[in-house]
């Protein structure tokens, strides 16, 4: 595993919606043999915060429909 900066997506489903985000630019730990991705804690604090997002403009569209 080496350090890497990658653009990463990821789906998730909450209250039975889809939920896809992508960060850019993400720093996390990845293969260099076969270039899987390993999220460490700091990457996925990241992605977190992004879903976190995510979900609260979801809320505010619901809101306002």
């Amino acid at each position: 595993m080496r350090e890497a900066i990658v653009d990463y997506a990821a789906t998730r489903v909450y209250d039975g919606v889809e939920c896809t985000v992508k960060v850019d630019g993400l720093k996390t730990p990845k293969c260099e043999k076969c270039g899987q991705v390993a999220p460490d804690t700091e990457a996925l604090e990241e992605i977190e915060h992004a879903f976190d997002i995510e979900r609260q403009q979801q809320a505010a569209t619901r809101k306002s429909a």
